[in-house]
């Protein structure tokens, strides 16, 4: 008999994932099958699966781990983050006032649910060469400034060369300024898969707003261009802070393609915070399959 998989389906502004429980049994997930899963004509459909393990931090409640749509695992998801929230108050094994800890790969964080949104702690913003994995020496390129508020990365691509911020929230991000959707259909690839990254960058592609809003698309890394994405958010404003582009200790309304979020940075970036929505779309079960002959598993 074929071994089902139970699952919950979510979605933050769009950016969607299947979440599996692991806590009781060990999933295995491999690469092979995380890709069938979040394949959206002949799978569930997803941008990633988030997979719920028991905690080694005491003090969180689950540990999180974020496989990307291409079988990847990422260090850490806004979005991800805000649906744990509500699929662990949704089920009754967290209150829905009071404050969550859930352990990610880039260090636990902290939630709470306000109202109909879910605020998260995210942590610190770090922009040091290996906080970003960036590879090669600083200095190769004048716009590798490690005396900037935030590391200025110069990347030369095939037929140009850009500029942008580096910032970590646990994962890589480089904010380009005054940029466009339309550059981010166009290079975001290329900039994701940057031999200077060595585990790759999500690239954010950032228009600083007359209203003192960001307008905002992401390339993901592992993902693509998603509707939304928490950690790029909360790059770009840590970014914006940085370069004195936008005040800190305020909330900034970030506009994605599927909708805002809000987020605020100290002046030092020590702490950065978001605010958005997490919507449960549907319950199933799907059945696992073997991996093919041949089917690669990396």
């Amino acid at each position: 008999m074929s071994e089902l998989l139970s699952f919950s389906k979510y979605q933050g502004l769009g950016n969607d994932f299947v979440l599996v429980d692991g806590r009781q049994a060990e999933l295995g997930l491999e690469a092979a099958e995380v890709r069938r899963i979040c394949e959206r004509r002949l799978g569930v459909g997803a941008d990633g699966i988030l997979e719920l393990r028991r905690p080694e931090d005491p003090a969180a409640l689950v540990q999180m781990v974020v496989h990307n749509a291409d079988g990847s695992v990422a260090e850490n998801c806004g979005n991800g983050l805000r649906c744990v929230v509500r699929h662990l108050v949704r089920t009754g094994e967290a209150p829905p006032e009071g404050e969550i800890v859930i352990e990610t790969g880039a260090g636990p964080v902290r939630a709470r649910l306000e109202g109909e949104e879910v605020e998260v702690e995210m942590g610190a913003a770090r922009s040091d060469a290996a906080s970003l994995q960036l590879t090669g020496p600083l200095g190769e390129s004048p716009d590798d400034d490690p005396d900037e508020p935030l590391l200025q990365v110069s990347l030369k691509l095939k037929d140009r060369k850009v500029e942008g911020t580096g910032v970590s929230l646990g994962n890589p991000h480089l904010v380009l300024f005054d940029a466009s959707r339309e550059q981010a259909e166009a290079l975001g690839q290329e900039i994701s898969t940057h031999e200077r990254f060595a585990a790759g960058v999500n690239a954010g592609f950032a228009h600083l707003a007359a209203d003192g809003g960001i307008d905002l698309t992401v390339w993901e890394r592992g993902a693509g261009l998603t509707l939304a994405c928490g950690t790029g958010a909360c790059a770009a404003v840590a970014a914006a802070v940085a370069t004195r582009r936008r005040p800190s200790g305020r909330w900034i309304e970030v506009r994605l393609p599927g909708g805002p979020l809000k987020v605020k940075a100290a002046e030092d970036l020590s702490q950065i915070w978001m605010r958005g929505p997490a919507v449960h779309v549907f319950d199933g079960r799907l059945e696992r399959v073997a991996p093919a002959d041949g089917e690669d598993e990396a």
